[in-house]
């Protein structure tokens, strides 16, 4: 089987677990038959799954439907009258992404992108990539919360193309995580100075 690739729509196989799924992580019993499209493949042969809705067991389905409700609610209640009266209906809209990580071992290719993965992901309406966990709101940019990198000089740059992407390391994520609650934390500061 050919490996995925981004934008390809994916199905998770039915199999049996086994010791080393403990300690990889990388497959559950419930990620049995969940379907999905392919956010982002790594170096390490992990994929990265935006799982359809759908797909999911009803009363996960449910309990992910309550969540996001709660998120939009909380978001639109946190704004001003003003600026709600000022959204249209598709700008009112939350919608929480269920990612999950996986083994592209334990993936069958249910439909292969044409070409262009960032069409085929627009046209499903996946445009944004899958580590964006928040509400998504159009039209409008997210605060910064780090300094962008500076840019790598030219060779650097010819050379980062080949790479392929890798999977952020625990101390990456906590560090950005840092980093977010700082931001947060200065902002509701300013908030009430």
């Amino acid at each position: 089987m050919s490996p995925a690739k981004m934008g390809d729509h994916v199905k998770i196989v039915d199999r049996e677990l086994t010791p080393a799924d403990g300690k990889t992580g990388l497959y559950y019993d419930y990620f049995r038959n969940l379907a999905g499209t392919v956010q982002h493949v790594y170096e390490d042969k992990s994929v990265c799954v935006q799982v359809e809705i759908e797909s999911l067991p009803e009363d996960v389905r449910k309990r992910h439907l309550e969540v996001q409700e709660a998120v939009k609610r909380r978001w639109l209640e946190s704004i001003s009258q003003e600026q709600r009266e000022k959204l249209s209906e598709k700008e009112r809209q939350v919608t929480l992404a269920y990612n999950i990580l996986v083994d592209s071992r334990d993936l069958e290719i249910l439909a292969k992108a044409k070409g262009k993965p960032a069409a085929w992901l627009k046209a499903q309406g996946s445009a944004e990539p899958a580590a964006a966990a928040g509400p998504r709101r159009s039209a409008r940019p997210a605060p910064e919360t780090s300094k962008p990198e500076p840019k790598p000089p030219p060779k650097a740059r010819a050379s980062a193309k080949e790479q392929p992407a890798q999977r952020p390391t625990q101390a990456d994520i906590e560090r950005a995580e840092a980093e977010h609650l700082k931001a947060v934390a200065a902002k509701a500061k300013r908030g009430k100075s």
